[in-house]
Formats: C-alpha cells, sequence, structure tokens
C-alpha cells in the first residue's frame, strides 16, 4: 500500500506521543480501524493527511472523515485542485474546529478568544473586545491561512466533477495495473478501500533508465519523493541516519509515477504501457 504498517505503530509509542498522523499516500487508504483501535488504547489523538485523498474510500467511509481531523490540500496539482493555494480541515470535534478557525485567521478576533478560553481555563478577558474592531485583538499566535472567494468560488464548480475525474483516474489504474504487475511493483489498495489516484506509482530497480526513455519520447514521470522525511536536513536534529528506515529509503530510490489523470486517452495509455 505504500501506506503506515500499523503493526509496526505500537512500539513506536513513547509517553512524548500525542497523535498518529497517517497520510492516505498517493490517494490510497491506510488501514484506519486498526490505527484508530491503537489510537483509543492510548488515548491518542488521529490526525489524517488526506491531501491526496479527497473523495477515496476506506469501508464505505470518505477519508478525511474517519478520525478527530482530516486535512486536505486544494493545491492545483490536486485532484481537486484550484488556480492557487489553499486547503481544508474537517472535524466532527467542535472544540478542535473552534481552535482551527481562530488559527487559520491570526488568532483574533472573537473566535481567537473563545479558542484560548478553550485553550487555557485560567484566561478571564471581561469582554474587553471594543465593539468593530474585534479584528484587532490577537488571542493565539495563528496564521493568515484563509481561503480566497476566487478559489472558493472554482472550487464549488470544480467539486460537482470530482467523483467522475476520481472514477476515470481509477479506470486507467485498472489499465495500468492489469498491464504492468508483474514487471513493476504496484501500489496496492486493501480490499475494503477505494483509492482516488492522486498519482499512479511504481517501482523498479531501473528507475532513472525507465525515466530517461520515457523522457525521450515525450512522456513526463514524477519521482515523489525523492527524498524521505527522516532524511530532510531539516531534521537533522532528530539523529536519524541512512539505514534507520529501509522500507521507505528502498520505497525513495524505486518510485515513480506515470501520467493518470482523467484527459488521458486510450491511445495515450497504450503508448506509455507499450514503452514500460
Amino acid at each position: 500500500t505504500l501506506n503506515i504498517d500499523p503493526d509496526k505503530i505500537e512500539e513506536k509509542i513513547t509517553k512524548n506521543t500525542k497523535a498518529i498522523l497517517p497520510v492516505h499516500i498517493f490517494g490510497n487508504a491506510c488501514d484506519m480501524d486498526k490505527i484508530n483501535e491503537i489510537a483509543k488504547k492510548y488515548e491518542l489523538y488521529v490526525i489524517e493527511d488526506a491531501c491526496q485523498a479527497i473523495g477515496g474510500l476506506y469501508k464505505g467511509k470518505k477519508l478525511g472523515s474517519l478520525s478527530d481531523a482530516g486535512c486536505f490540500s486544494f493545491f492545483p496539482t490536486k485532484n481537486l485542485g484550484g488556480m492557487g493555494d489553499g486547503g481544508l480541515i474537517a472535524t466532527n470535534n467542535e472544540n478542535v474546529a473552534r481552535v482551527v478557525s481562530a488559527l487559520k485567521n491570526h488568532g483574533s478576533g472573537i473566535e481567537g478568544r473563545a479558542a484560548l478560553e478553550l485553550l487555557n481555563p485560567d484566561f478571564k478577558d471581561n469582554n474587553e473586545i471594543r465593539e468593530g474592531f474585534e479584528k484587532y485583538y490577537n488571542y493565539l499566535i495563528g496564521y493568515n491561512s484563509r481561503l480566497d472567494e476566487m478559489q472558493a468560488a472554482v472550487l464549488d464548480v470544480k467539486l460537482q466533477y470530482i467523483d467522475e475525474w476520481n472514477q476515470k483516474r481509477r479506470s486507467i489504474a485498472a489499465k495500468y495495473d492489469e498491464a504492468l504487475e508483474g514487471e513493476y511493483k504496484v501500489q496496492k489498495p486493501l480490499a475494503d478501500a477505494e483509492p482516488v489516484y492522486h498519482m499512479y506509482s511504481l517501482q523498479n530497480k531501473n528507475r532513472e533508465e525507465i525515466i530517461h526513455k520515457l523522457s525521450a519520447a515525450g512522456i513526463p514521470t514524477g519521482v515523489y519523493y525523492p527524498v524521505p522525511m527522516h532524511l530532510q536536513k531539516v531534521f537533522l536534529d532528530l539523529g536519524y541516519k541512512k539505514g534507520d528506515l529501509p522500507v521507505v529509503e528502498k520505497i525513495c530510490d524505486e518510485v515513480f509515477a506515470i501520467p493518470a489523470f482523467p484527459e488521458l486517452t486510450e491511445e495515450e495509455q497504450a503508448t506509455i504501457i507499450s514503452l514500460l
């Protein structure tokens, strides 16, 4: 599946662990039942990274709705993309919703005050906000993460087509699976999951040679992702070294994505398959 192995989660939990963050990589569902069961046992939050998985299913339920909070991206390259940056957090927890709503808007105003009251029960403000100037009162260190109305308008229209587009991706993926399995390692969904194939990714130890051949024929590819998180320089202070997470490192050395967008024609796909 290329996803987190739920059988290896418990051994990693320490007294400092606050949450489990499953990533539905390339739009393929993690084993959410097992993950939620472990989280409940250890009283942890679960935060789904569903940024590549909008419209995907796990046991008939939408990805991003199976946890304390689900995170989505509307970056233009995503299955549901805007004309610029954007995102969304979904939750059924009113307190989480209140805090996140405040954080997206500088942690200010009535929402910011309500969020701070949740996070700090000792906080008392005596309703000192001057009417008409609410946005100038800051209570949390927040962000400027409001979705522009233009982006919302674009997404509102495209949302009506997302199921159709995702189904086209599934059809394309099914043809790739049938033609390429055996020659390449192919990402597998769980039996009770329905992926959305944000990327159709293959694995092969001769990746660079294959990419070069496809490129020479005018076929684009992508490597998602060339450097695993634990080897990123920004995390040097965590002390990880090459070899610490061998499965992830092997995948990063072998994985590459081929075209699987909804508008891909049968002729184009046949050409790609023939070259591969």
